[in-house]
């Protein structure tokens, strides 16, 4: 059975799996760091700052709106380096994108998705390719592009993966 809607049982696991992954992952993330200096902590960073905003939300249960904001408010907060802050406020626009709802359908997620990715760019002074930036709006480029014809969450997610490595696949150029 397909997820139509996205709810805050849902979002919550999204982010737990979310984190641990990139936890898991992060030591790659810092050796693809190469901009705009090879700091080598950019995945420890971005590891921290949502650490940060699992801690607002790991005990608690809410609807989609109250977790999302919350787990935002903590990551944007507590965001470690550039990558953390860039990350943060990411989390912050999808939060406005949910704002005020118990549960999204892949509509809501896309505006959601186009939310995120403009306050992300808005935390960067002067935003440059080759970063998360790009992979961000690939991704929510191609779920909007998508929309007509995918008919749940899990989909939705799915092509938002798939953009994402694709995306991530041409950071380098």
């Amino acid at each position: 059975m397909s997820t139509k809607q996205l709810d805050g049982k849902t979002r919550k696991n999204m982010l737990i799996g979310g984190v641990e992954n990139l936890r898991q992952n992060s030591e790659e993330v810092n050796d693809l760091n190469v901009f705009p200096v090879p700091d080598g902590d950019t995945g420890t960073n971005m590891v921290m700052t949502l650490k940060n905003g699992f801690r607002a939300i790991e005990h608690g249960e809410g609807d989609l709106a109250t977790l999302s904001r919350s787990f935002a408010d903590s990551a944007v907060f507590g965001a470690r380096g550039n990558s953390g802050v860039i990350l943060s406020q990411f989390f912050r626009g999808l939060a406005e994108g949910f704002a005020g709802l118990g549960e999204a359908d892949i509509f809501v997620l896309a505006d959601a998705m186009e939310r995120g990715c403009a306050c992300a760019y808005r935390a960067v002074a002067k935003p440059v390719e080759g970063t998360i930036l790009p992979v961000l709006k690939d991704v929510s480029s191609a779920l909007r592009e998508g929309l007509s014809t995918l008919h749940s969450i899990d989909e939705a997610v799915t092509l938002m993966t798939v953009s994402a490595k694709e995306a991530l696949e041409h950071t380098p150029e």
